[in-house]
């Protein structure tokens, strides 16, 4: 997830640009840790490796309890693109991992056939900003000064499908924001701070103890001017962290294509040019809502389209607003967009 600093970086560079969404890859694929390369192993391996990635697609934690989910998994083997065994030397000796890719549309479509919440691709990004204790002091989190914590929250984030950003802390966050604010969740500091990287959220974390059982931390989900806390303790602590926060939001965000299948007229504005016309078109088709695409008419500056979409007009505005491709002028039946 390093690229997600990157991203900041030429967020930061070009102040035009902004960064609502990040586009999640790797949603479709994981990996098992497996004794053997048999064929009995691998059709247990599978249905774990089903299990992973229908809580990443779902943002979930808990679909694989569902009895659609149960009948996708025991079919595990009839979605598999493709798979290799992966070897690697370890301080515990020799380790054996079977790396999976499921297909795609077929597996939504299971998902959709069982209405199963499918979340998109385009996922809200979530800025991260964590205070915690050392013999030394009050630090904030980040690569130079906790590299440990750093990676296992990112690893944990990855497994779930939740692109996490980091400040920069440079002069200007140093200046905005301090760590005791940080320690104690004061919000207009923070949110304040977190402009300049023009997120969907904002995690706010502090962490008391050193490893182990000791451990506890304290957070706070920022979402559209709504907070939300919940407490995490022991080795569990930052994966239990992530659960957590994917948890919420994938509750705002992912149930909304959920709401049945329905028809729904789009006019784009700013459409002056062929290359604007593939552009509307090609986003609007790589949105995980849209099921079909017709376009209707064009005219000068303008395209009439019809979509089939899971969760209607709401999950594609939602979307639109995530994407930052297309504006939307309104929410109601008749509203109009335009292409930025």
């Amino acid at each position: 997830m390093n690229v997600y600093r990157l991203i900041i970086s030429l967020l930061l560079m070009f102040s035009s640009a902004s960064l609502l969404a990040i586009n999640v890859s790797g949603l479709y694929q994981t990996s098992v840790t497996v004794q053997d390369e048999t064929a009995g192993t691998r059709s247990v391996a599978l249905k774990q490796a089903m299990q992973q990635v229908l809580i990443k697609l779902s943002g979930n934690g808990q679909i694989t309890n569902q009895s659609g989910a149960s009948e996708i998994i025991n079919r595990s083997q009839d979605f598999v693109q493709q798979f290799r065994y992966q070897q690697s030397v370890t301080e515990q000796g020799n380790v054996i991992d079977l790396l999976v890719k499921f297909d795609e549309a077929s597996l939504n479509q299971a998902i959709r056939n069982y209405a199963l919440t499918l979340w998109g691709k385009e996922r809200p990004a979530v800025l991260v900003w964590i205070a915690y204790e050392t013999k030394g002091g009050r630090k904030m989190l980040s690569m130079e000064e906790s590299p440990e914590l750093l990676s296992q929250l990112e690893k944990a984030a990855e497994s779930r499908g939740v692109p996490l950003l980091f400040p920069l802390f440079d002069l200007e966050d140093s200046n905005k924001l301090s760590v005791s604010d940080v320690w104690a969740g004061f919000e207009k500091p923070i949110q304040d701070a977190s402009k300049r990287y023009q997120v969907d959220a904002i995690l706010v974390g502090r962490i008391t103890g050193s490893t182990g059982l000791d451990m506890n931390a304290k957070w706070t989900l920022l979402v559209d001017g709504q907070s939300s806390g919940w407490s995490t303790t022991g080795d569990g602590l930052l994966p239990d962290t992530i659960d957590a926060l994917t948890d919420r939001m994938a509750e705002k965000y992912a149930n909304i294509s959920n709401s049945g299948i329905k028809v729904i007229n789009l006019t784009v504005d700013n459409v002056n040019s062929f290359n604007d016309y593939a552009r509307v078109v090609n986003y609007l088709e790589s949105i995980q809502a849209v099921t079909q695409l017709m376009v209707k008419q064009v005219s000068q500056g303008t395209i009439e389209l019809e979509l089939v979409s899971h969760g209607g007009r709401l999950a594609i505005n939602q979307a639109l607003q995530l994407g930052n491709v297309i504006r939307v002028n309104g929410n109601d039946i008749d509203s109009r967009y335009s292409l930025k």
